[in-house]
């Protein structure tokens, strides 16, 4: 599409609702197959490489990695960084009144990445249980058990926030993130810095509608935009340093998104979804999900300039 004459989004079009209507088209089926077929096969192929054991940015370093990042963030989407307020960045890994808060927002807002968590749970439950046993028959006595179930709630707890903590908190304008290889690192960056930019350049958008004014819900545009970038970022690493495994957060990501995606739209039409590619499919569709597969239909269709568009039709115009 013509940059010059591409048709700019709407709120509407751009609102939750929207672009739910805009994904049940049934010409969206065949691209939704296609890209989740490429999806699961470099799913696939980065499960295969060799993970070696890469060093985990350290604080100062991930400040490093935020100046580097934010200026290809702000190229991408065409946005002047005069106007925008600075962002800083800080590791969740600090001290455990952290790991809580970050664990309570994650279950408020994520509760569908939780799994790898919920599996440490289990296990910890399952130890926590044995050493009961052991107590009650005599074995173990108390103080022991009480030190060996905190150590394990602490474990867990550290294992979950390690994966999850990742975020963006508006009122500080600062990223948090746990510490990660440079190849998570970098994407996961440029995702949340693509927040502190929708914050600061997109008000709180409401329309009037039978003289009562309504708020529109831009949640699954914010995080598909930011999920569209992400992508960007890791490619053009992944490209420009050789290196796959850059891929690998927004891979991990976009497969169980476009997942659920599909069995909602098969659902939608009434057409039975292949299963490999349904598989694990939730058919609640969260934001994450609506997001993820719109931005990345609009970005097959018509070009990677759809996420800078769609910002745009959002920033107010001048008086």
């Amino acid at each position: 599409m013509n940059a010059l004459f591409r048709q700019l989004y709407s709120l509407s079009m751009l609102s939750n609702s929207g672009m739910l209507g805009s994904m049940h088209n049934k010409d969206n089926l065949p691209i939704l197959e296609s890209l989740l077929e490429k999806e699961i096969a470099q799913q696939d192929r980065l499960i295969k490489l060799k993970k070696g054991k890469e060093e985990k940015l350290s604080e100062s370093k991930l400040e490093k990695a935020l100046a580097e990042t934010k200026g290809e963030v702000e190229e991408f989407l065409g946005v002047d960084s005069l106007s925008i307020q600075p962002c800083t960045i800080s590791c969740s890994n600090k001290n455990l009144p952290r790991y809580l808060q970050t664990l309570k927002n994650s279950m408020k807002y994520h509760m569908a990445d939780l799994s790898k968590a919920n599996i440490l749970l289990l296990a910890e439950t399952a130890t926590i249980d044995y050493i009961a046993r052991e107590f009650y028959l005599g074995k173990m006595p108390l103080i022991a058990y009480g030190i060996t179930a905190a150590i394990a709630s602490v474990a867990t707890l550290k294992s979950a926030m390690h994966t999850y903590a990742k975020s963006y908190t508006p009122t500080r304008k600062n990223i948090l993130i746990p510490k990660l290889p440079r190849t998570y690192a970098i994407p996961v960056i440029a995702h949340e810095y693509t927040h502190h930019l929708q914050r600061e350049l997109i008000p709180l958008r409401t329309i009037t509608i039978n003289n009562q004014r309504q708020t529109i819900d831009i949640n699954a545009l914010s995080e598909g935009m930011a999920r569209g970038v992400e992508r960007h970022i890791s490619h053009t690493y992944m490209e420009r340093e050789d290196n796959e495994m850059f891929l690998q957060a927004i891979t991990d990501n976009t497969v169980p998104e476009l997942k659920n995606a599909y069995a909602n739209l098969c659902r939608h039409l009434n057409k039975t979804p292949n299963k490999e590619l349904a598989k694990g499919a939730k058919l609640n569709m969260g934001i994450y999900s609506l997001g993820n597969a719109y931005f990345y239909l609009e970005e097959t269709k018509n070009g990677k300039g759809v996420y800078r568009d769609a910002l745009k039709s959002l920033i107010p115009k001048p008086i």
